[in-house]
């Protein structure tokens, strides 16, 4: 029978794709067929359901798009109305089954329940996701956030309030990893958070720092999410917006506000401000801009496109949309950003600050995993690496013609 680590979170935007993400790719070099499910999917947005499947498919190396119907967000507020949860659970139990048969190990990332609205309550909502974990026999991994908006005694909290929730329903809480935590207080979470908790039975498996670039969004995404046309620099999409302004001031003005990553929102008809965007891309003067989205649906005049298209080396990005500049702004303020399978930069960074920040061995030698795979020897040098840098140990490795000596 597979071994299986559920992973779960507190609230949404907690971290626990990107959690999952670093968990896979160590599984894949500890164990020889390693599985991944996802009992319920957000089908309120076709392409939302298709990108998630896609990372799975790259990343995981598994067909997340199975010949059945997946199992969404309002099929699961239905069950919940109508008390007809265990038998949803059942079918869930179904499919894992099938997913698990052949498999060593199988992480199943749990769903985001926090933003179904139930007639029966909240708790009732916990525990669906309860259910489906001990159905499974799985080892429960709680995802905590430990966000700026945290405090230290809200991390603690929200940790043995989930983890007596979980015992409660009867399933093995393994422990919790506290995640995007501000650089500001990440000695007090990795010192006295984590001695505190382990004091109340909780084993903290790592405190992993925030990172500023994961939660922001290229221009692709942007793009898309304002139905925007792509006038200029369709090859640099891949750009990411740090940070966002309003050009509603001169542009002298403006220029005091460009950042590394800034993205630029102005009407369509401020030539000045698209002529200075122009500018700034072949200037060493200012930092580099992410993009420009042109409000109104107000187009460049002829004589403004004919003059930025022969200025060479545009590397930004800029974007058409027919909505007024409060509203794209307000549209970018509700974006949910979210990794990508083309995310190769993300995808790096999530798995880099996993394997820095978590002590993944402790993790599997909690759950009992064992070691089937042979380790070739890149894999077993990335590995020695890795437990040194936890560790923060230096690696001496012996010169030498002996064929032994890696």
């Amino acid at each position: 029978m597979a071994n299986t680590l559920f992973v779960t979170a507190t609230e949404q935007n907690s971290g626990k794709t990107m959690v999952s993400l670093g968990l896979m790719r160590s599984l894949s070099g500890l164990v020889s067929k390693v599985g991944f499910f996802k009992p319920v999917w957000r089908l309120d947005d076709a392409r939302t359901y298709a990108r998630d499947a896609a990372l799975i498919e790259r990343i995981y190396h598994v067909d997340a798009l199975s010949d059945e119907e997946p199992i969404g967000m309002g099929e699961v507020r239905d069950a919940l109305s109508t008390g007809e949860e265990e038998k949803l659970i059942g079918r869930i139990s179904d499919r894992y089954e099938r997913i698990a048969q052949d498999k060593d190990v199988v992480l199943v990332e749990g769903t985001d329940l926090s933003q179904v609205i139930s007639a029966a309550g909240s708790r009732s909502v916990f525990d669906f996701n309860a259910g489906i974990a001990k159905r499974l026999s799985a080892h429960i991994l709680l995802i905590v956030d430990g966000g700026a908006e945290k405090s230290v005694e809200d991390i603690m909290t929200h940790t043995t309030m989930s983890r007596d929730l979980f015992t409660e329903q009867g399933c093995h809480f393994l422990g919790a990893i506290i995640n995007k935590v501000d650089r500001e207080k990440l000695d007090d979470v990795d010192t006295y958070v984590r001695r505190t908790l382990r004091k109340q039975g909780v084993d903290v498996f790592g405190v992993v720092p925030y990172n500023p670039l994961l939660p922001k969004p290229r221009l692709a995404e942007i793009a898309e999410k304002l139905e925007a046309r792509v006038l200029y620099g369709q090859e640099h999409l891949s750009n990411v917006a740090l940070h966002t302004i309003v050009a509603a001031m001169s542009v002298r003005n403006m220029l005091n506000y460009i950042e590394e990553g800034t993205l630029i929102i102005t009407p369509g008809d401020r030539d000045d401000v698209l002529l200075a965007v122009a500018a700034t891309s072949i200037s060493q003067a200012y930092p580099g801009i992410a993009g420009l989205v042109l409000t109104g649906g107000l187009h460049p005049h002829a004589n403004i496109k004919r003059l930025i298209d022969k200025v060479p080396g545009v590397r930004i990005p800029i974007l058409l949309v027919d909505d007024d500049t409060h509203t794209i702004s307000s549209k970018l303020d509700d974006m949910a950003v979210t990794i990508r399978a083309e995310d190769s930069r993300k995808i790096e960074l999530a798995c880099e600050l996993i394997q820095d920040n978590v002590d993944e061995k402790r993790i599997y030698t909690s759950m009992q995993l064992t070691r089937t795979k042979q380790a070739a020897p890149r894999e077993f040098l990335d590995r020695v690496v890795a437990e040194a840098r936890t560790l923060r140990k230096h690696i001496v490795f012996p010169e030498g013609n002996e064929e032994r000596t890696l």
